[in-house]
């Protein structure tokens, strides 16, 4: 009985999702698109609209786009906090709801927010917003 007992809590433990150690090396090389904005979904791109995306680059260059316009920056890491200095955007009009996300987005990134890791996810999360991207590495 107390076999099955252990058994049965390492098979739920397995099953968590695992949080990694944010590292400078862990977030470099990877595309990330932004699939929630405060547990809402984000639609997906739409005609003469793009993804939202976060690109991390070597030295934690950042870029993407907004789904309407593009933008990039330099990454810094502090602990489990990740902001993004210098970001500068192009400037084409956008219409709803690419503005709004666009508004929080860069928000986010220039104020900067606790940022967690698993497998397949990229969380940032700050007082006012939680962004969620899903990996989506190009090769």
């Amino acid at each position: 009985m107390k076999q099955s007992f252990w058994v049965l809590v390492l098979l739920l433990l397995a099953g968590c999702t695992a949080h990694e150690a944010v590292t400078r090396e862990n977030l470099m090389h990877h595309h990330w698109v932004l699939t929630s904005i405060d547990q809402k979904a984000v639609p997906d791109k739409t005609a003469g609209q793009a993804q939202p995306d976060l690109e991390i680059g070597e030295n934690l260059t950042v870029n993407g786009t907004t789904g309407c316009n593009r933008y990039r920056g330099q990454g810094i890491l502090d602990g489990s906090l990740f902001k993004v200095q210098q970001l500068s955007t192009t400037r084409r009009a956008c219409r709803p709801p690419y503005s709004n996300m666009e508004q929080t987005l860069t928000s986010v990134l220039n104020s900067g927010a606790e940022i967690t890791l698993t497998k397949d996810t990229l969380t940032l999360k700050n007082a006012q917003n939680t962004l969620v991207f899903t990996l989506r590495d190009w090769l």
